[in-house]
């Protein structure tokens, strides 16, 4: 019997990978489980507001693909202070009831140094991030999300009711695995009203760093508020002002 020699074998399992991922796309869902919507928030620094910001998941019906986005930024005398607009945006698709990521961006205004993106390729298992400091490409074993990506798959997940634990990120700094924690319930006041929320903590593995995400189960989990927790103390926080649903 001739062997079958490392490079012969190594092309083999890339063809049968690929062909495996052109299947999957041919599975692609065509509904998901997370409604579409765009919500405003208030933009607010140590308890004070700055600013605002928009969410919004969208579905291109051109491209086939869903778009999760966030635009940042202050207002009226505070963009002295701060006038840098900060946008993120996350495109991603359903296969067979899973969420797989297909591009990342961050953009700050005016601060390009700052700014970085994921370039995920699903039949190789690989992402390219580039940043600052040059490009890199990452080998993916596992479902990789982004810090915006994860967001639908959180939301997703607690819809379907699975149990939240960890997922893995890439980030600016590269990979890291991120842990989510449910810790607490309470009506969160809002402009439209209260919501009744439960709080979920998201660890990055930072020790100085977490992020408090409060999400409404009669709303699918829309994120209420979110606050960003510094050395134990809120620094930032989006605070829901006004909610679309588009579908």
């Amino acid at each position: 019997m001739k062997k079958i020699s490392n490079k012969a074998l190594k092309i083999l399992i890339t063809a049968i990978s690929i062909f495996n991922f052109q299947y999957l796309y041919s599975q692609q869902d065509a509904t998901l489980s997370i409604p579409t919507y765009d919500a405003i928030y208030s933009f607010n620094f140590r308890g004070q507001k700055v600013g605002r910001a928009e969410i919004s998941l969208t579905y291109d019906a051109s491209e086939e693909v869903y778009v999760l986005s966030q635009l940042s930024q202050a207002e009226g005398l505070a963009k002295l202070f701060y006038p840098n607009i900060i946008s993120e945006k996350s495109t991603f698709i359903f296969i067979n009831g899973e969420l797989y990521p297909q591009i990342f961006s961050y953009e700050d205004s005016k601060n390009s140094d700052d700014d970085f993106s994921i370039q995920y390729n699903l039949p190789n298992r690989t992402a390219v991030l580039s940043n600052s400091l040059g490009v890199k490409e990452f080998k993916l074993e596992n479902n990789t999300f982004d810090r915006v990506s994860v967001r639908a798959k959180l939301m997703m997940d607690m819809i379907e009711g699975i149990e939240i634990n960890s997922y893995e990120l890439l980030a600016r700094d590269g990979l890291a695995i991120n842990t989510f924690e449910k810790l607490d319930q309470r009506n969160i006041n809002t402009d439209l009203g209260n919501f009744e929320s439960t709080l979920y903590v998201q660890n990055t593995g930072s020790l100085s760093r977490a992020l408090n995400i409060w999400v409404s189960p009669n709303d699918s989990y829309l994120p209420i508020k979110i606050e960003q927790v510094v050395d134990g103390e809120i620094q930032t926080s989006l605070l829901l002002e006004s909610l679309d649903w588009l579908n």
